[in-house]
């Protein structure tokens, strides 16, 4: 059998679509700031930095976050999973109590309304769906 959209099948070509190239993140190389939005309290560092935005064109965002002893509220109006990198990583409210630690996956749900936190530190990597779920939060 020949395929109708190649060579042999008497039909056009299938179109060749540009894609991006693959990119690279390092964690060596990120630059963490502080968390832009409210929510942790003033004592407890929270940074972030987003490495694959909408602008790679990408469906999905991803970066890095670390936070240090403390917890802070958050309501998720985009679906997110974290990675634990290192350290603890606690999350309360609808999460019912979850803890992970290095190598431990959550999935946090759309809708969600969660605490962060930790008794000591923790970094992790996050996965929000839809890439511009800073559009999202209000």
């Amino acid at each position: 059998m020949t395929s109708l959209l190649g060579s042999g099948g008497g039909g056009p070509a299938a179109p060749t679509v540009a894609r991006k190239p693959v990119k690279l993140s390092s964690i060596r190389d990120a630059r963490l700031e502080r968390f832009p939005y409210p929510g942790p309290p003033a004592d407890m560092e929270v940074k972030t930095v987003d490495v694959v935005t909408a602008d790679d064109g990408a469906p999905v965002a991803t970066g890095y976050m670390s936070i240090t002893k403390g917890s802070f509220p958050w309501t998720l109006t985009y679906d997110e999973v974290q990675i634990v990198l290192e350290g603890e990583l606690h999350l309360g409210g609808d999460a019912g109590g979850k803890v992970g630690y290095p190598g431990d996956v959550f999935y946090v749900p759309k809708g969600s309304s969660i605490t962060f936190g930790t008794p000591s530190w923790a970094k992790f990597v996050y996965v929000t769906f839809p890439a511009n779920w800073e559009d999202q939060i209000g």
